[in-house]
């Protein structure tokens, strides 16, 4: 699962590169998790822990654990209130989108989202 600052980063770039629907429809399930990925933070969403599903429209269904759900309503809030990422961190203008196109350009088979999220981390700790 993905948590504060730095799964917050991983959330917006994703949404940014199309990897994760900008809005969700009026419909969510919860329940126990399925042992499928989670689309926030890629790791299986175990028997013990909440599965959130929803239908974006033109979307498959999307599958997400508690805190990435969070982190993804957080994004949606920062996106509807005008604020961006770049607004409210250290990070250089546009990076959430510079974050997508890299990711997506460099990476084209995929990427570990736990390797982002260390990384993106790591650059904040030593920024302050």
């Amino acid at each position: 699962m993905l948590t504060g600052r730095s799964g917050l980063a991983v959330i917006e770039a994703k949404v940014a590169a199309g990897l994760l629907p900008r809005d969700r429809s009026g419909m969510m399930w919860v329940g126990a998790g399925s042992g499928k990925a989670c689309d926030g933070c890629e790791h299986s969403i175990t028997q013990d822990q909440r599965e959130y599903e929803f239908d974006a429209p033109g979307w498959p269904t999307t599958r997400l654990h508690q805190d990435c759900l969070e982190l993804w309503q957080a994004a949606w809030l920062k996106r509807e209130s005008g604020l961006s990422h770049e607004t409210t961190s250290s990070c250089p203008p546009n990076s959430a989108a510079r974050i997508a196109t890299l990711l997506r350009d460099a990476f084209p088979a995929g990427y570990c989202v736990d390797c982002l999220a260390a990384t993106k981390l790591s650059r904040l700790q030593s920024a302050a």
